[in-house]
C-alpha cells in the first residue's frame, strides 16, 4: 500500500486539475451533414452504360485520378482559407450581423486561449478566419463516397444555420468549377473533332484517289497499299466517330445542370453538447500524472543505490 500511495495521490491531484480544466472549458454543439457523390449518375446522363460508367469509376479510383467529383477534393474547398473567408460573411439570423463579427463578439474560448491569444496578437481577421476554421470540420468516408461536414458553436441553432450554409457555399463553388470545366472540356471536344475529322477526310482522299488510280492493278503490292490505305481510312474514321462521341457528351455535361452532390444526411439542430467531454481531459492528466511518478519513484531508488 505504501508504493501505491504515491501513484494515488497522484492520480487524484490530476482527477483535480482535470475537472478544473473541463470547468472552464465553454460547452459546444456539433451540427452535422452528409452528402454524397453523384459521379455514376452523371455519366448515365450523357449517355453511358451502367457498366461503363462503372468501370469508368473504378479505374479512375485505381489510378488515383477522381476529379471534382471526389469528396476528398471537396475537403479541399472546406479546408481553405479562402472558404472560411466566404463563410465569415454568411448572415446569422437572430443576431444581425454576419458570422464574422458573431464570432467577434460572442465567441467563447477557455481563458488559456484568451491569454496567449494577448501574449501573441494577431490581425483580427487572421484571428476570426483562425476560429471559422477550427469550428468548421470535415470526415471523408472513401469507399463510399460521402463527406460529413460539421461546424460547432456555443449555440446549436448556430451551429446548424452554419453547417447548413457551408453546404450551400460548397455546391456553389462545385458548381462553379464544374461549368467552368465543363466549357473547357468542350473546347478541346471541338478541337479534337475537328482535328480528327481533318485526318479522315485525308486519310479518305487519299484511299480514293488510290484507288481510282490503280484499279485495275493485279500487282500483290498495289493490293497491299490499297489494303493499308482502307485499313488508314477506317482506323481514321473510328478516331472520328469517338470524337464526334466526345463531344456530344461535353455538350450535354455543359448543357445539364447537375447537381455535384446529393444531401444525405439533412442537418438539424443538435440537442446533446458535443464538448467538453470529461474523459478527454481526464485521461491524459491521470496518464501523464502515472508517467511522472513513475519516473519519480524510478528517480528515487537510483539515488538511493547510489547513495
Amino acid at each position: 500500500m505504501k508504493k501505491l500511495k504515491p501513484y494515488l495521490i497522484a492520480c487524484l491531484a490530476a482527477t483535480v486539475l482535470a475537472l478544473t480544466v473541463f470547468a472552464f472549458e465553454p460547452v459546444t454543439y456539433a451540427a452535422e451533414v452528409k452528402i454524397s457523390t453523384e459521379r455514376k449518375q452523371t455519366d448515365l446522363l450523357i449517355g453511358l452504360s451502367s457498366m461503363t460508367a462503372w468501370a469508368k469509376q473504378r479505374m479512375a479510383s485505381l489510378k488515383g485520378v477522381e476529379g471534382m467529383m471526389d469528396p476528398e477534393i471537396y475537403s479541399l474547398f472546406v479546408s481553405s482559407r479562402s472558404f472560411a473567408k466566404e463563410l465569415s460573411a454568411v448572415h446569422v439570423e437572430g443576431f444581425n450581423c454576419d458570422y464574422f463579427h458573431y464570432l467577434q463578439h460572442h465567441h467563447r474560448q477557455p481563458w488559456w486561449t484568451s491569454l496567449w491569444e494577448r501574449l501573441n496578437p494577431q490581425p483580427e481577421e487572421s484571428r476570426v478566419l483562425d476560429i471559422i476554421q477550427k469550428n468548421l470540420r470535415y470526415k471523408l468516408y472513401r469507399k463510399q463516397y460521402t463527406m460529413v461536414i460539421q461546424v460547432r458553436d456555443a449555440d446549436p441553432v448556430v451551429a446548424a444555420l452554419m453547417t447548413d450554409s457551408a453546404r450551400v457555399l460548397l455546391q456553389k463553388q462545385i458548381t462553379r468549377y464544374h461549368i467552368a470545366k465543363a466549357e473547357n472540356d468542350l473546347r478541346d471536344a471541338t478541337r479534337l473533332k475537328e482535328q480528327t475529322r481533318k485526318k479522315y477526310q485525308e486519310a479518305q482522299t487519299a484511299y480514293t484517289r488510290y484507288a481510282d488510280e490503280e484499279y485495275n492493278a493485279q500487282l500483290p503490292s498495289a493490293s497491299e497499299k490499297r489494303q493499308k490505305l482502307e485499313k488508314d481510312r477506317d482506323n481514321a474514321f473510328n478516331t472520328y466517330n469517338t470524337a464526334c462521341e466526345q463531344y456530344i457528351r461535353a455538350q450535354a455535361l455543359l448543357q445539364r445542370r447537375i447537381p455535384s452532390f446529393a444531401t444525405v444526411k439533412a442537418v438539424s439542430v443538435p440537442s446533446q453538447k458535443a464538448a467538453p467531454q470529461w474523459y478527454a481531459y481526464w485521461l491524459p492528466f491521470v496518464f501523464i500524472a502515472l508517467v511522472v511518478t513513475w519516473w519519480g519513484q524510478l528517480y528515487k531508488k537510483r539515488t538511493s543505490w547510489t547513495s
